[in-house]
């Protein structure tokens, strides 16, 4: 489960708009 909330950081950060 951690590696989702992770995985969804990153995307979120790199997705950052």
């Amino acid at each position: 489960p951690y590696v989702s909330l992770f995985a969804l950081i990153k995307f979120s950060k790199h997705c950052s708009k």
